[in-house]
């Protein structure tokens, strides 16, 4: 009986319990139930997809798993990095103001040596001496800037001639002389020139032979050479007003060759001949004595450039150069002036704006010279971009004055040919006095007869009466032209 019970009890006992088989199936497994779970997972275990494959494509990369770092961290971080540089201004403030009270005591230490007369003559003493000077001109130039930086104060006389000064500093740093430099520890040829962006050729040709490729440390070498710098005036001559000059912008600077000056005044004189009545000619810079850089010119350094005025037309008598247009530009006096000039053949180039030229053209036509024998005196009617055709070129900046240059000889005095000084002179007297005559005999007024009248406009434009009217030759009897 026993053996027939023992398969039923074997069967009573793999059966679940009750409280299993009720139990939902998303409840925590406990007691009696992990079993059925375990037995579960085994039967409903899932496949694994099977992958694809796909011949010829690019197998994407996986992503990157991006760990966000929380905002406490950051700020913790962001908060240490300030600190840190808060440190490192602190740092560099302290040691800037270590290094200057250590500069305030070497000071102080050589002015107690320095003071007496033995040790003022040493080296050593004169180096002192110069960095005092370069000290208290620091000094100065921040004190002013400070005070011309206020309203109230920037118009004074001060503050203008502060300004002024500063823009010749600032110009003779840049184009009069040379400026130099120190080579440091080490330094080479290519390294120098490298720093202060300059190829090796130009150094050597700024300097001369160098004996190696290394440099000697401390020794200032030449960077910058100004290409007027070394050009000098000897023996001058001073340019006054009167005759046909009347004012002279500033006569300090009214010194220039004997060429320069006497054609200048041969011009202006004759062109007052003809024109009695009217304005006479305004000067500007030449050079000063003795030549030299002479600022705010690049050129003006050797007595052979001359800023002049235009004439301009009317009663006015202008003192200082000004801007003129074509409508007030007196085209037939310039152009007699210029004609002298030309008739120098010294005339190396007359700067001219471009829409001035036009004028002149037209009164060279006027006063019997061609278009042939004009091609190589105007760039005009050539278009503005050919800048270096002919003599009376355009250059911007030159619509209030004409800047002219005189080439001197190689051998020989430069100064005015005796041809020209001795020329048109009598020819201009028996012109005026021909004009005059005429005048008269028509029952003009006596006001006629003066010297002091001017020509009639019609006779200006004829030109003189001559055999050689028409082929070339200077309304004012200048010799045929000698072009530089």
């Amino acid at each position: 009986m026993i053996r027939a019970l023992i398969p039923a009890l074997v069967v009573l006992f793999a059966l679940p319990p009750a409280q299993c088989l009720a139990r939902p199936r998303r409840a925590p497994s406990h007691g009696g139930c992990a079993a059925r779970d375990k037995d579960e997972k085994k039967t409903t275990k899932k496949k694994a997809p099977k992958k694809k494959t796909t011949k010829g494509k690019k197998k994407k990369a996986p992503k990157k798993k991006t760990t966000r770092t929380p905002r406490s961290s950051k700020k913790s971080a962001r908060t240490s990095t300030a600190a840190a540089r808060k440190r490192s201004a602190r740092a560099k403030r302290s040691a800037e103001r270590k290094k200057r009270a250590d500069e305030r005591r070497e000071i102080r230490r050589m002015r107690r040596h320095c003071r007496s007369k033995k040790r003022k003559k040493t080296a050593k003493c004169r180096r002192f001496a110069r960095q005092e000077k370069r000290r208290a001109e620091r000094r100065r130039v921040a004190k002013m800037e400070k005070k011309c930086a206020a309203r109230q104060h920037k118009r004074s006389r001060a503050c203008r001639r502060f300004q002024r000064e500063q823009r010749d500093k600032s110009f003779r740093a840049q184009y009069c002389g040379e400026r130099r430099r120190r080579a440091r520890k080490g330094d080479t040829i290519a390294r120098f020139a490298r720093r202060y962006k300059i190829s090796t050729a130009t150094f050597r040709r700024l300097n001369g032979p160098v004996r190696g490729h290394r440099l000697k440390a401390g020794k200032r070498y030449v960077i910058y050479r100004s290409p007027h710098a070394g050009r000098t005036l000897r023996g001058g001559q001073l340019l006054k007003a009167g005759g046909g000059v009347g004012a002279m912008q500033r006569p300090h600077r009214g010194w220039g060759t004997p060429l320069t000056v006497d054609a200048i005044a041969t011009g202006a004189g004759r062109v007052q001949a003809l024109w009695p009545n009217r304005a006479p000619l305004v000067v500007g810079d030449l050079s000063k004595q003795g030549g030299g850089c002479l600022p705010p010119h690049r050129s003006h350094r050797d007595g052979r450039d001359a800023d002049i005025g235009y004439y301009v037309r009317g009663g006015v008598t202008p003192r200082w150069l000004g801007a003129v247009t074509a409508q007030t530009l007196d085209a037939d006096r310039t152009w007699a002036l210029l004609d002298v000039f030309l008739a120098t053949g010294r005339l190396r180039y007359a700067f001219i704006d471009y829409q001035l030229q036009r004028p002149l053209y037209e009164a060279a036509l006027r006063a019997g010279h061609t278009k042939a024998s004009l091609r190589d005196v105007f760039q005009y009617p050539r278009p503005r971009s050919h800048a270096k055709a002919g003599i009376i070129r355009h250059l911007r900046g030159h619509a209030d004055h004409i800047h002219v240059r005189f080439d001197c000889p190689t051998a020989g005095p430069c100064a005015l040919p005796a041809s020209v000084a001795a020329t048109a002179t009598p020819r201009i007297e028996r012109r005026l006095a021909g004009v005059r005559h005429r005048r008269v005999e028509r029952g003009r007024a006596g006001a006629h007869a003066d010297h002091t009248t001017s020509p009639p406009a019609a006779a200006l434009r004829r030109g003189p009466r001559t055999r050689h009217a028409g082929r070339g030759r200077s309304p004012l009897g200048a010799p045929p032209r000698a072009l530089p």
